[in-house]
């Protein structure tokens, strides 16, 4: 499943640089997940799949803090990400 999730945003994030304009950027909130009891840092993995992709990364900073949910524990341990990007083509 999460590997799924990340093959899918790679595919996404290839089309969507194709769509922006040159020195056009696209900003992304993204949430990070827990699955049994394993943190994904989705941010940080969708930041690195972004660079692999030839986007160039502006800035990556954390929005808010947000709750697991109740089967995980439903503590505020999960990040919130904004990730900005920028097409240097």
């Amino acid at each position: 499943m999460v590997c799924g999730y990340f093959a899918d945003m790679s595919q996404i994030l290839d089309q969507l640089r194709r769509s922006v304009i040159p020195s056009g950027s696209v900003w992304m909130v993204v949430g990070d997940s827990q699955y049994a009891e394993v943190q994904v840092k989705t941010g940080t993995i969708l930041a690195e799949l972004a660079s692999a992709s030839g986007w160039q990364l502006e800035s990556i900073a954390p929005c808010r803090s947000m709750r697991a949910s109740a089967q995980q524990g439903g503590r505020h341990n999960l990040a919130e990400t904004l990730i900005i990007l920028r097409n240097n083509d």
